[in-house]
């Protein structure tokens, strides 16, 4: 048991180092020399990971706020680099230090070459597949999910390979389809091809602020003009009907 409440002691105060380590500074246990919890009435601490992939444990603590606080924001001296992904997340302390484990409170911040920071994306469409019909034409069906959406679409973007065959052109989309909220399924029908024609298709979502995910997932059909065949009549018969 003294061993466990030790362990305790020194995952949330520092006296070996006397607070001097950096999430030291960030909880203020400097002013303590590491002895003892200096924020007596709790708080919030904001963690930041670095990266496309989503973060397992908290990293680095960047931000902190008092209990009463209703808005937090990164230290001075935490800065952004351009082209960089970042994780924040928002965590609440208790008066000893102890802080909750949740990671619901989880955002992702991506910048350009310009260091602008770039609006919230929406999640990719799932299950993209293509279908050749008649008359040279094609039949795209997706479907979207929302589960943990930084936002929801405003508009799902086609792209094709006209530009250069077999490369999708991303730089120009050849139509929209409005994203309605409830719907599982979208659809949506090309114009004729030439029969034959190899023709690679890919879907992106487009938030409301006009935010592209980057998803590279295509699909590619062959075109076919002709269609099912077609008889010029068709001749019944009827028979006597049997018990």
């Amino acid at each position: 048991m003294d061993s466990e409440i030790v362990d305790k002691w020194f995952a949330y105060w520092e006296p070996l180092p006397l607070g001097l380590s950096p999430d030291g500074h960030a909880n203020a246990l400097t002013l303590t020399l590491g002895v003892f919890w200096a924020r007596c009435a709790g708080g919030y601490n904001l963690y930041r990971w670095t990266g496309d992939a989503l973060p397992v444990q908290p990293g680095r603590i960047v931000g902190a706020a008092a209990a009463r606080a209703r808005e937090i924001t990164n230290f001075p001296w935490i800065g952004h680099e351009p082209l960089t992904v970042y994780w924040y997340l928002l965590r609440a302390l208790g008066g000893g230090g102890v802080c909750e484990s949740t990671t619901h409170q989880l955002r992702r911040a991506e910048f350009d070459g310009d260091g602008l920071l770039i609006g919230p994306r929406p999640n990719p469409p799932v299950a993209l597949t293509v279908e050749p019909v008649s008359g040279g034409k094609f039949c795209l069906r997706w479907s979207y999910g929302a589960s943990n959406e930084e936002v929801s679409p405003g508009s799902f973007e086609i792209y094709n390979d006209d530009v250069s065959p077999g490369q999708v052109d991303y730089g120009s989309a050849v139509d929209s389809v409005s994203f309605a909220v409830g719907q599982g399924l979208f659809e949506w029908t090309s114009d004729a091809f030439s029969d034959g024609t190899l023709v690679w298709w890919s879907v992106r979502s487009k938030s409301p602020g006009g935010v592209l995910e980057d998803n590279t997932m295509t699909v590619a059909g062959e075109a076919d003009d002709t269609g099912p065949a077609v008889h010029s009549s068709v001749v019944g018969t009827r028979t006597e009907d049997t018990p």
